[in-house]
């Protein structure tokens, strides 16, 4: 193929051997990592093709590039994404998979110094179809979609959104890479008295915990025509060394104080708090 257009040969061998940007070799799919080009657009490259037997054929290819946004900057340093609305690509590395949808973090080479913005983000697939065959942790994926902010507003209507891309589409580009680091959570991250967007930086991130004291049952749900239960795996938990968190009397943060509440005098602030500690 003619790559000249966007910085090539103009004679550039395509590969199925997995080399050379193919993915699998021996699939018929032949493939060439290109150089990136200055400016996103549409390219036509002049391409040809022969085979043992010297039969030849001649082709265009529309070739379109366009940017690609990291995580860390669909993710934002704020409590919501600054590009919700916006179509994207971005890559990286899938790192979990859920009936609806996978978690894909950026390399720790293409991490950003900055404190406050999350280097992962969750693709929601929806539970119909699933997530695609290629979402498999390990491998490095290239995506495209729409950055959302999804709140469960029938259960939670005023708790804390999550980041999603919506309506995606996937390109596979390799297998079997290592998984970034995971994010060490200390005591200064679950601080029990610490704001409840603390580990938003942290968001559909790897992270891990050294020890945990588990101060909760798991979740679940009971069928009780069939005498049984099933738990959801998910528990309420803290660092050794922290106090059993309570419910304290008062209105959940964040929701809204009513218009008619009693004012924030000294006597009624403990009334109107309530601490939890997740972990």
């Amino acid at each position: 193929g003619n790559l000249t257009a966007i910085g090539g040969a103009a004679a550039q061998t395509f590969f199925d051997n997995g080399t050379n940007g193919d993915v699998l070799a021996g699939d018929l799919v032949f493939s060439f990592a290109a150089p990136a080009v200055a400016q996103p657009g549409t390219f036509q490259l002049p391409m040809s093709a022969s085979d043992a037997q010297a039969r030849t054929a001649t082709a265009t290819l529309a070739l379109t590039v366009v940017p690609l946004v990291s995580t860390h900057d669909i993710q934002g340093a704020g409590t919501a994404s600054p590009l919700v609305g916006q179509t994207v690509t971005t890559r990286g590395v899938v790192t979990g998979v859920k009936f609806n949808g996978f978690f894909i973090q950026s390399a720790d080479a293409d991490a950003d110094a900055a404190p406050n913005t999350s280097e992962a983000v969750f693709v929601f697939t929806n539970s119909n179809p699933g997530p695609p065959a290629a979402a498999v942790v390990g491998n490095a994926v290239q995506v495209s979609g729409t950055v959302s902010e999804f709140k469960n507003t029938s259960s939670d209507p005023d708790g804390l959104s999550m980041t999603e891309l919506v309506n995606p589409s996937m390109t596979l580009l390799s297998t079997g890479n290592p998984l970034p680091a995971p994010v060490v959570l200390t005591a200064t991250d679950l601080n029990p008295a610490a704001s409840i967007f603390a580990i938003e930086q942290y968001e559909a991130m790897r992270v891990h915990i050294d020890a945990v004291v588990s101060v909760t049952p798991t979740g679940g749900s009971v069928d009780e025509p069939n005498a049984r239960s099933t738990s959801s795996g998910l528990f309420f938990g803290v660092l050794p060394g922290t106090g059993r968190p309570f419910r304290e009397p008062g209105i959940q943060t964040p929701l809204p104080v009513p218009a008619d509440a009693p004012p924030r005098s000294e006597e009624h602030t403990s009334e109107l708090q309530s601490r939890e500690t997740i972990s």
